[in-house]
């Protein structure tokens, strides 16, 4: 029978979700299918056989391994609502894995990513604004809470991003500790990121949708080599655009407005002060002290 994935990492998206995903499965103890697998989403887990097709994702994974999911559709609420009480279809117990950045910063790289793949053509002032997802993915007390509730806050990891970046190797040995999993041989490399915005090709909305179909996923995704689908994509995706302008200061002050009460939330959830002084935010956006 397939394993179950014994952690997930939820998100956030554009928090480094990617990297982490690489640094996980450079493991040899540790086995995870495709990023962005999201099948607690796209399987109804809540009945036998949409158990048994979420199952199958992990039929490849070695009897010894420790095996982990990771994707962002697990944390965007209210877009896709209501997974943490559906996973409890699956799981009795799972470790939770959630990485956080500066709430601006991840604004910026999700509308970002969303302008050069052409989902959102508006300034990222006008997107704030008429976007609901920019804040909302961004709600991170909001997003982790359901999933607190559900399987204990001694099964939840946060990880802040721009620590994981500063000392990767560090944050992936506590990491590995929670996972209780060995830790990877020194000789791995931590330097490389991935999944870098102005380095990465963009798929269009075209190449998308064949992308997301299901027979491209089912029948074809799993027959090419990540390898070779990385040549492909360096081959007719085009390059990310330039970055558009950064936001008015007005937008930041909304952003931060919006936003502040649920980094105060998130200290509470996560029982430590090691996130961002939101001041420091402030400051580097010209505007006075909240």
């Amino acid at each position: 029978m397939s394993r179950l994935p014994e952690f997930l990492v939820i998100g956030a998206m554009k928090c480094g979700t990617t990297t982490l995903f690489e640094d996980l499965r450079a493991n040899p103890g540790i086995f995870i299918p495709e990023k962005e697998s999201s099948g607690l989403v796209e399987c109804d887990v809540t009945s036998l056989s949409g158990r048994a097709e979420y199952r199958r994702l992990f039929r490849t994974a070695p009897i010894t391994s420790t095996v982990g999911e990771v994707a962002t559709t697990y944390a965007m609420q209210p877009h896709f609502a209501g997974v943490p009480e559906r996973a409890k279809f699956v799981f009795q117990n799972v470790k939770v894995i959630y990485i956080v950045r500066d709430p601006v910063a991840r604004i910026i790289s999700h509308h970002y990513h969303d302008f050069s793949s052409g989902t959102l053509t508006t300034d990222i002032d006008r997107a704030v604004r008429q976007d609901p997802r920019l804040l909302d993915y961004t709600r991170y007390a909001t997003q982790l809470r359901p999933w607190v509730d559900t399987f204990g806050a001694d099964s939840v990891k946060v990880l802040r991003f721009e620590s994981y970046v500063m000392d990767r190797a560090g944050t992936m040995s506590d990491l590995f500790r929670f996972l209780g999993v060995d830790a990877v041989s020194t000789t791995q490399s931590f330097e490389q990121a991935h999944n870098v915005s102005e380095e990465k090709r963009v798929a269009t909305a075209g190449w998308q949708r064949i992308a997301r179909n299901p027979v491209y996923r089912n029948r074809i995704k799993v027959l090419l080599p990540r390898t070779a689908r990385k040549r492909i994509a360096r081959t007719v995706l085009p390059h990310a655009p330039e970055r558009p302008d950064p936001p008015q200061r007005d937008t930041v002050r909304l952003i931060l407005d919006e936003l502040g009460p649920e980094v105060e939330q998130l200290r509470a959830i996560s029982g430590t002060n090691e996130w961002w002084d939101l001041d420091e935010v402030r400051a580097r956006y010209e505007l006075p002290p909240g």
